[in-house]
C-alpha cells in the first residue's frame, strides 16, 4: 500500500533548537553531503546519547534512502528516552506506511493517539492506512472520532462522504458534504464531490443545481465549469457541454484557479506563455467524438501529455476515436492500453479477457462496451478512494503540529522538563515539502 503521497520526512528540517551541531548538520543536507552529515550525527549521538534531535535527524537520513529497518531502530530509541513526544511514533509510523508494513504502521499511529488522542494527523494518517488497505469500517471508525474534534473540516467530511458512498450509504454521505456547502458556500472540493455523486447517482440535474450554486460564487473557477460540462456529457448534450468548455479554454483558465488578480492594472504571469488546461481539453474530445469531429479530438490529443495521470485517458479517447471510425482493431490496442494504466489494470484486463472466451463471437459493439463499461467501473473505485489534495491538507496539519510540539518543548527545556525536541517537519511527499 506504498504510495507516493504518503507522509515523508526531510532530515534538514528537524529539531528546532538552533545549536550550533544541528545547525552544521541541517547545512551539510541541503548541499548534497551526506556521508559527512551522518559523520556529524554519530559524533553527537556519541556524546549525547539520549539527544533525541540527532536520533531523528539520522533516522531521516536513512528513511531518505529507504533503510528502513534502521530508521526504525533509531524511532524506537526516541521512544525510549521521550515517551511522551509524539514525534517519535509518527516517525515511527511513517517508515511501516513507506516501506509497506502496515501492522507497524497502524501499532505506531495508535501509540501517537495513546499520547494525544485528538492528534489529527494520527488520525488522519490512521484513516488514510485502513482506507489504503480497504477497510473501510475501520476507516469509518476512526473519521467519525475525527469529526468530532473538528466538525467543520471539509477535508475530514469529503473523506467520510467517500467511505459512505463506498457503503452504499448515499444519503449519509451527501448530508456531509451538504453540511459543508451550508457551512462554506461554494466550497470547491465539496461541490465537485457532490455533484461527482449525483452525476452517478444519474441525477445529472441536481449536479447542475449544486454547480450552478457555487459558480454563482466563484464565477471564474475553471474546474466548476469544466465539471458543469461534464455534467451536460452525462445529459448527452455533446453541444452544450463543447460550448462551456471552449470558453474555458479560450479564456486560458488553468484547471484549479481562476483569473489571478490584476495588481497596479496588470496580472502576475500575463506575459509568461500559458499551461494548456488538459482537464479542459480532454473533457472536450470527450464532447467532440460523439459528434463526429474526429480530426480536432485527434489534433487535440496528439499534444496531451501522457504522464501516469494522464495516459489511460488520453488512451481511452484515442480508442473512442477508433471505434467511432470502425477501427476495432485499434480501438482494442488503445482500450487494453487505457484500462493497464489504471489501478489494479492487470485484473481487470483479465476479467475482459475472461469475458471475450466466454463469448466467442461478440459483435464489435458489444466488446466496445464491455471495455468502456471495465474502464468506466476502475475508474470509479479509484475515485472513491483518498483524494491526494486532501492530503496535503492533512500534511499542512502536521506540519502545524509539530511546530507547536516544538514550542512545547522548548518550553519544557526552558523550564528544566523533557529532553531533545522536534520542529518544522515539511518534507513530505518524496523531499518536496509544502510551503505554509
Amino acid at each position: 500500500m506504498s504510495d507516493s503521497e504518503d507522509w515523508m520526512p526531510n532530515v534538514e528540517q528537524v529539531g528546532s533548537d538552533q545549536n550550533q551541531s544541528m545547525g552544521y548538520v541541517r547545512s551539510l543536507m541541503r548541499e548534497g553531503k551526506i556521508d559527512e552529515a551522518r559523520a556529524e550525527l554519530q559524533r553527537i549521538i556519541e556524546a549525547e546519547p539520549d539527544n533525541t534531535q540527532a536520533l531523528m535527524a539520522y533516522g531521516m537520513s536513512m528513511q531518505a534512502e529507504r533503510r528502513f529497518e534502521e530508521a526504525s531502530d533509531l524511532y524506537e530509541r526516541v521512544m525510549e528516552i521521550e515517551p511522551d513526544n509524539i514525534a517519535g511514533p509518527m516517525l515511527a509510523a511513517s517508515v511501516g506506511v513507506q516501506g509497506d508494513n502496515s501492522e507497524y504502521a497502524e501499532a505506531n499511529y495508535h501509540k501517537a493517539l495513546a499520547i494525544t488522542p485528538t492528534s489529527m494527523p494520527a488520525l488522519m494518517g490512521l484513516a488514510r492506512l485502513h482506507m489504503s488497505n480497504e477497510k473501510s469500517e475501520a476507516a469509518l471508525e476512526v473519521l467519525e472520532r475525527a469529526i468530532e474534534i473538528d466538525p467543520q473540516s471539509g477535508m475530514i467530511r469529503r473523506q467520510l462522504a467517500r467511505i459512505l458512498s463506498n457503503l452504499d450509504r448515499p444519503d449519509e454521505a451527501r448530508a456531509h458534504l451538504q453540511h459543508m456547502l451550508t457551512v462554506r458556500p461554494g466550497d470547491q472540493p465539496s461541490t465537485l464531490l457532490l455533484a461527482y455523486m449525483y452525476n452517478e447517482e444519474g441525477q445529472s440535474d441536481k449536479a447542475m443545481m449544486v454547480l450552478e450554486d457555487a459558480i454563482n460564487i466563484h464565477p471564474e473557477d475553471p474546474r466548476l465549469k469544466i465539471a458543469v460540462a461534464r455534467s451536460k456529457l452525462e445529459q448527452n448534450d455533446y453541444e452544450g457541454a463543447e460550448a462551456v468548455l471552449r470558453r474555458v479554454i479560450s479564456g486560458g483558465e488553468m484547471a484549479g484557479q481562476g483569473q489571478r488578480p490584476r495588481i497596479g492594472g496588470w496580472r502576475p504571469g500575463q506575459f509568461m506563455r500559458r499551461r494548456p488546461n488538459w482537464g479542459a481539453q480532454l473533457t472536450l474530445v470527450q464532447a467532440l467524438v460523439p459528434q463526429g469531429k474526429l480530426k480536432e479530438a485527434r489534433e487535440i490529443l496528439g499534444k496531451a501529455p501522457r504522464n501516469k495521470a494522464t495516459a489511460p485517458l488520453v488512451q481511452r479517447l484515442y480508442a473512442d476515436t477508433f471505434a467511432a471510425e470502425g477501427n476495432y482493431d485499434a480501438a482494442e490496442q488503445s482500450y487494453r492500453a487505457a484500462v493497464l494504466g489504471l489501478k489494479h489494470g492487470e485484473e481487470v484486463l483479465q476479467s475482459i479477457d475472461d469475458e471475450k472466451a466466454a463469448e466467442a463471437n461478440m459483435t464489435a459493439d458489444k466488446l466496445v462496451a464491455l471495455y468502456t463499461d471495465k474502464y468506466d467501473d476502475a475508474l470509479r473505485q479509484q475515485a472513491r478512494e483518498f483524494d491526494p489534495s486532501d492530503f496535503e491538507d492533512v500534511a499542512r496539519r502536521l506540519f502545524r503540529f509539530m511546530g507547536e510540539a516544538a514550542r512545547t518543548r522548548a518550553e519544557q527545556r526552558a523550564q528544566g522538563e523533557g529532553r531533545g525536541g522536534f520542529g518544522g517537519w515539511r518534507g513530505m511527499g518524496g523531499g518536496r515539502g509544502f510551503n505554509m
